[in-house]
């Protein structure tokens, strides 16, 4: 966007130039109300072309000056209006003055209710003068359409309209995106010097002259001095307002305009609209110097109809170079979607293609953030200066999926700080609640830019007012552009869009697959809830039963016997009830510490030192009684006194629990439990020669309420080995175990003997 001083004063675009209420004195303005097409207004100058006066003309029927050919023409004409609006199909017109009769040139077409003939003088043409014109005209047009890429189409177009009218200059601008104008193409007369390359203001061709140009594709001005020739009466008798001149080709133009196009030494001009789907893309410009020059109904036809073809020969040829460009950045997509795809981390995928990421935009820059984490490539502003970009995006109102700019300081003073990397920005919103974007960033490229005079333009006072007067000087006049980048252009907009679409399905299908995997897990879990509670209740019920049972016994003996009980039928059922009473106690002790592992609240006390060596030996007494009931040896190697900072009570449930596992599953054979030590580890062995763990079954033994044994013929809550492994490692330790089916099973705890602290909250 090329920036300069310009007024804010916009009285060129407030002028209407729609409703000027006059046309230029070349041709003379009939308005016609159906059904009787009576002359309802004129222009003031009818006696000149016609011999008739204006007031001679108001309110009498056309049809009085007309040929009975004319008219008839005329009336299929009207028809052809009603079918298509504005057609602008000349009519050869045999009007009858008090001179006699004259043949005129004349356009019919539709206002606000009324027809709007419009006549000017026809000239002389002979077949041969026909022949030739259409000749040229077929020549240019093929022409036209053999020429290869935009620049060639511009350049010949230009020469084919000069060769074809006769103007000593004909030039192609085309508008940029802050409407300012560039000569992109020029044919002229070898006297005069060049303007190709020439830059001019958007002020110079307000903003409704623009919309007048989207609407009709051609306007002649054939003497710029001309004197404005009104309307009689001033108003559409119909709306009592100014009457609506748009599509009019004798409408007189802007007295701006005029004044500009003198001070520019232009007597004549004709402008060609050039649009790019439906919009205004740019002029094809017509001037004449020294003589008025009045081009015929024809070859403006033609000059028109060329307009179009080279209308629709750009978006032909700028679809086609966009169509290349974009599929070279669009051949960046597949590398970035596959490194997003491959990594874990979706910011860190796209930053691992740092050439892909920057080309896909033709950026020198970039940053990607998501899920609060921020990854820089390239040239950038710092950290802290992208997390205010991205604050100020966020910001900004609306759900846009994009955001870019080739000024970035424009929008955010602040970021001229650093125009060396991010003078222009194209951003696109992977989440924009949530701060997650792709940003592009280019450096700021000085330019040096070629006016047609100084853009400024001067400001005059007129009754006190203010007021913007056109430019005076059109000699070269040259301006440093700072602060901006190079524009961000079409299709690189679209390729980071696909970028976002890519990513954001990449999005969809990790949080797709991340539910699934929570899924699956809330299905084992509950799985796991509904086998452990079966377990539980069976487990729970076990020494429950025993202890209602033992207990009826007793009440029953005590109602038998009179005076004290036998003691040989009470201790053994005491005995039973101590036994029952204790398992149903370590159960309940199970089940708090998985609560207060799982909640965090369980800690170690490791203040004090330990000889670990007398925790392993009480331990294996304290469970030697079990092995002799079930005819089975447990044999003890220690190494005496292998001491450290563990707490005891811990310890002695991490070997109890080892020690009933292999009791439980160890078969008839003997479990052997030893110690070892070295300078900075110990190690507790709990060997069996049972029944053995499977490969596929090794890590599950250590899992909550996992039982590998199916069955009720093995008992347990399966909590024992999860809670060993929580408490090992709470201890900087770790438990593993060597298995095979058969041939038992051999589990290791390695613990620090030293370590640097007082307590230990298991998380």
């Amino acid at each position: 966007m090329i920036n300069f001083n310009e007024t804010n004063l916009t009285n060129c675009d407030r002028e209407q130039i729609h409703i000027p209420g006059s046309i230029q004195p070349h041709g003379v303005l009939l308005v016609l109300q159906e059904p009787e097409l009576t002359i309802v207004q004129v222009s003031e100058n009818a006696q000149v072309l016609l011999g008739t006066s204006a007031k001679e003309l108001l309110l009498s029927p056309i049809s009085e000056y007309l040929s009975e050919v004319s008219f008839a023409l005329l009336q299929k004409e009207i028809h052809l209006t009603k079918l298509f609006l504005n057609i602008n199909h000349p009519l050869a017109i045999m009007i009858t003055t008090k001179n006699g009769s004259l043949q005129l040139d004349g356009i019919l077409h539709r206002s606000q209710g009324l027809l709007l003939l419009e006549l000017e003088n026809a000239p002389e043409r002979t077949q041969d003068s026909i022949s030739v014109f259409y000749y040229q005209a077929r020549l240019a047009l093929s022409q036209l359409q053999s020429s290869v890429g935009l620049n060639q189409l511009l350049s010949q177009a230009a020469t084919e309209v000069k060769q074809l009218t006769g103007f000593d200059r004909v030039m192609i601008y085309r508008f940029h995106e802050d409407s300012h104008g560039e000569v992109v193409a020029e044919a002229r007369e070898e006297n005069l010097e060049p303007f190709l390359g020439l830059h001019y203001p958007a002020s110079d061709i307000p903003k409704q002259a623009r919309v007048l140009y989207e609407k009709s594709w051609l306007r002649l001005i054939p003497d710029a001095t001309y004197t404005p020739s009104p309307l009689l009466p001033s108003t559409n008798p119909l709306t009592g307002t100014p009457l609506d001149l748009s599509f009019s080709v004798l409408r007189s133009v802007s007295k701006m305009h005029c004044e500009y196009l003198r001070n520019m030494g232009v007597r004549a001009s004709m402008s060609i609209s050039v649009l790019k789907d439906g919009v205004l893309w740019g002029l094809i410009a017509c001037h004449q110097y020294q003589s008025v020059k009045h081009i015929p109904y024809e070859i403006r036809n033609v000059c028109e109809f060329l307009g179009q073809i080279i209308s629709l020969q750009i978006s032909r040829k700028s679809e086609s170079e966009d169509i290349e460009k974009r599929n070279l950045t669009k051949a960046c997509l597949p590398s970035l979607i596959q490194a997003m795809s491959a990594h874990i981390h979706l910011v860190r995928g796209l930053i691992s293609v740092p050439e892909s990421l920057l080309r896909l935009t033709e950026a020198n820059g970039a940053a990607v953030s998501y899920e609060g984490e921020i990854q820089l490539v390239g040239q950038t502003p710092d950290l802290g200066q992208v997390r205010r970009l991205i604050d100020w995006i966020q910001a900004q109102p609306g759900d846009e999926l994009e955001f870019h700019t080739h000024s970035l300081s424009r929008e955010i003073p602040e970021a001229e700080a650093f125009k060396g990397v991010a003078s222009g920005l194209l951003a696109v919103s992977l989440s924009k609640p949530h701060g997650n974007f792709i940003l592009w960033f280019r450096p700021e490229v000085i330019q040096i830019v070629n006016w047609a005079g100084d853009p400024k333009k001067p400001i005059v006072t007129d009754s006190g007012v203010d007021q913007i007067s056109p430019r005076k000087s059109f000699a070269l006049w040259k301006e440093s552009v700072h602060l901006n980048s190079y524009p961000w252009q079409p299709w690189q907009v679209n390729a980071a869009l696909e970028l976002r679409s890519a990513a954001i399905l990449e999005i969809i299908a990790r949080k797709v697959d991340e539910i699934k995997h929570l899924n699956s897990e809330l299905t084992l879990a509950v799985k796991s809830r509904d086998d452990f509670f079966s377990v539980a209740s069976h487990e729970l019920k076990t020494p429950l039963t025993a202890l209602q049972l033992h207990i009826q016994v007793m009440l029953r003996v005590s109602k038998m016997t009179k005076g004290d009980l036998p003691r040989d039928r009470v201790l053994p059922k005491l005995s039973v009830v101590e036994d029952q009473a204790f398992r149903l106690n370590q159960l309940v002790d199970k089940l708090l510490d998985v609560s207060r592992i799982t909640a965090g609240k369980l800690s170690l006390d490791v203040t004090q030192a330990l000889n670990l060596t007398d925790v392993i030996i009480q331990v294996a007494n304290t469970h030697r009684e079990e092995f002799e009931k079930e005819n089975r040896e447990l044999r003890v190697l220690v190494q005496p006194e292998v001491t450290g900072n563990w707490d005891p009570t811990r310890l002695s449930q991490v070997v109890t629990n080892l020690i009933k596992n292999s009791l439980k599953y160890g078969g008839k054979e003997p479990v052997e439990l030893t110690l070892e030590a070295n300078a900075n580890s110990a190690f507790i062995r709990v060997k069996d020669r049972g029944i053995g763990i499977a490969n596929e079954n090794i890590t599950r033994i250590f899992e909550r309420f996992e039982r590998v044994v199916e069955g009720h013929s093995f008992n347990g809550l399966g909590l024992g080995l999860w809670i060993t492994k929580q408490l090992v490692e709470a201890m900087s330790g770790r438990v593993s175990v060597k298995s095979e089916i058969g041939k038992g099973s051999e589990f290791m705890v390695e613990i620090p003997r030293h370590l640097d602290y007082s307590e230990v909250i298991l998380k």
